[in-house]
């Protein structure tokens, strides 16, 4: 196999990871930008937290349920990723305000005092590591 062959496929791979990464983090800022624009707010409290681990990176979340103000009695549970130093800061039981919308209020997420954008940041950081990588391969000799 030649060195073309796998720069084809570090290309492929390494585009479809950019894209994938750019997708999500513009997918997090749409919501976060219609629920600042249209989003009921509520508080609740942290149902849990927990952390998974996915090889060597620790990934921290927040459970948390709450009642949408839609007279449909429903409560929903969510969970959402969260950054480490927000993660030390809350306890089970704490109380957080989140933001859903009123039209499909499954979608919410922590909002106000309680903001985190460790998805969308995360996102954004991969995909510059991933165009970072890709020209480092692209521009060495051969």
């Amino acid at each position: 196999m030649t060195n073309a062959f796998y720069l084809a496929i570090l290309g492929l791979v390494g585009g479809g990871m950019l894209v994938s990464s750019l997708v999500w983090a513009f997918r997090e800022w749409c919501i976060s930008r219609k629920l600042k624009q249209l989003g009921m707010t509520t508080e609740t409290s942290v149902m849990e937290l927990g952390k998974l681990q996915w090889t060597r990176t620790l990934i921290y979340y927040v459970i948390y349920r709450y009642k949408p103000n839609n007279n449909s009695g429903e409560v929903l549970t969510r969970k959402q990723v969260i950054g480490w130093s927000h993660h030390n800061k809350l306890k089970i039981g704490s109380t957080i305000t989140v933001c859903y919308l009123p039209e499909n209020p499954r979608v919410s997420r922590l909002c106000g005092p309680d903001t985190d954008n460790t998805s969308r940041d995360t996102s954004l950081l991969w995909a510059l590591i991933i165009i970072i990588t890709l020209k480092a391969f692209f521009e060495s000799p051969r």
